[in-house]
This record gives structure tokens, sequence and C-alpha cells, in this order.
């Protein structure tokens, strides 16, 4: 009899796939969410501008933290919200001397 109860054990499961189900919708809903924001910046991508005062600024800040030129571009390009690293390295190549001025004065 005890064998019999055991494998009766088994059957009490199908209620757990009803479940998942459920589960699985709601994470991807929540997935769906928790990445509808990052694609809100693709379709409205900021401006130029925007971009070139943000990556000379942070620059700015690294160089005087003692960072050396050639680690700028991947650093900056990790941070939240930059642009990506080629533009990144575009940004710091057109903007060079005006950085190392300003990084030179303080």
């Amino acid at each position: 009899a005890a064998p019999a109860k055991a494998r009766g054990k088994p059957a009490a499961r199908p209620a757990a796939p009803s479940h998942a189900p459920s589960h699985a919708a709601s994470h991807a809903a929540s997935h769906a969410a928790s990445h509808a924001p990052s694609h809100a910046p693709a379709s409205a991508p900021e401006p130029a501008g925007a971009h070139r005062a943000q990556v000379l600024a942070d620059a700015e800040r690294l160089l005087q933290w003692g960072r050396k030129w050639y680690e700028l571009p991947e650093l900056i390009a990790r941070m939240a919200d930059r642009p990506p690293l080629p533009e990144v390295r575009r940004i710091l190549k057109e903007h060079k001397t005006h950085t190392d001025k300003k990084s030179d004065l303080k």
C-alpha cells in the first residue's frame, strides 16, 4: 500500500503546470516592462550636443582623477546613458586639445 501512495504523489503535480504559464506570462510582462525604458531612448535619441557635453564632462572628471587619456573611451562608454564606444571615441578625438587644456589648468 505504501508504494501506491508514493506513486500517487507525482499525480498531484499536474496542478503546477497550470500555475507555470501564469508565472511565465507575468515574468514575460515584467521583463518587457523592465526593458521598455531602454527602448525609449532608441526611438528618441539625445541630441549630439547633449552627448558631447556629457562625454567631455566625464573625460575631464576622469582625467582629474588620474585616468590616462587612452582609458577614457571604454570607461565613458560603459557608463549609464552614454553613447556607444565609437561615438565616444569620435567625440574625444574631436575635442582632445580642448580637454587637455582644461585638465592642465586644474
